[in-house]
């Protein structure tokens, strides 16, 4: 069976991505980034007040910026 790893070991993999390294990956703000988690038109996972992202998350939102062009 395959183990699965906690929150913690996901971000410390690279798994798991926060807000400031998903504004860099997007090229958005942070404040952008933010905002569109509050709108859900971004997918995130969410821990307390802080956002995190995958990277299915991080392509998800490039085909939602093209498909809106």
């Amino acid at each position: 069976m395959k183990s699965l790893k906690t929150f913690d070991q996901q971000i410390k993999d690279g798994d798991l991505f926060d807000i400031e390294r998903a504004a860099k990956l997007t090229g958005y703000s942070v404040q952008h980034v933010r905002r569109l988690c509050h709108d859900r038109r971004i997918g995130h996972v969410r821990r307390g007040p802080q956002f995190f992202f995958t990277q299915q998350h991080i392509k998800n939102a490039f085909q939602y910026v093209e498909a809106q062009r």
